[in-house]
């Protein structure tokens, strides 16, 4: 049970650094379609 507990410490630092660091979940994908286009195909 300890080494989960250290494992999820070592997360939440590993986290705050990234946090830290800018967004820690980039999520730069822009879609080029719409569903309605592409059945309207």
């Amino acid at each position: 049970m300890d080494e989960s507990n250290d494992q999820i410490q070592q997360r939440r630092q590993k986290l705050a650094r990234l946090r830290e660091s800018g967004n820690p979940y980039p999520n730069d994908f822009k879609p080029d379609s719409r569903a309605a286009d592409l059945l309207s195909r």
